[in-house]
């Protein structure tokens, strides 16, 4: 059963849902563990995409390399700091390759993307 308090923010014909609480970190880079489902939850540190400073000459190869971490049908989470066209760059790509996106802040907390699972719930 899962536990989530879900908060929904409207904005034009858009809906947004913030999750709470946070998804469970393993390993603070590149993150991996299963929901309650036995689903796979991948986290990817945009900032372990690049170092010192995101170029948008890289952006290809930050893509790609992006795709190869989140794999096929999972849960993905994006987080880090990173420019803002790094992580619309890389949710456009994930969209149709990963099951759910969710950004990440330590700010806003979890902010859903998109979410294609059948059953309509995000990972814990």
């Amino acid at each position: 059963m899962h536990r989530n308090i879900w908060f929904y923010l409207s904005k034009g014909s858009h809906l947004l849902r913030l999750l709470r609480p946070p998804h469970r970190h393993i390993r603070p880079d590149i993150l991996g563990g299963e929901d309650d489902d036995g689903a796979v939850v991948i986290s990817i540190d945009l900032a372990s995409l690049y170092s010192s400073t995101a170029k948008l000459g890289d952006l290809d190869s930050y893509t790609q390399k992006a795709k190869e971490l989140a794999g096929e049908g999972n849960d993905v989470v994006l987080t880090g700091a990173a420019p803002v066209w790094l992580y619309l760059k890389i949710a456009h790509a994930l969209h149709g390759k990963a099951k759910s996106l969710v950004y990440r802040s330590p700010v806003t907390g979890d902010v859903v993307i998109f979410d294609h699972s059948p059953f309509g719930q995000m990972v814990q």
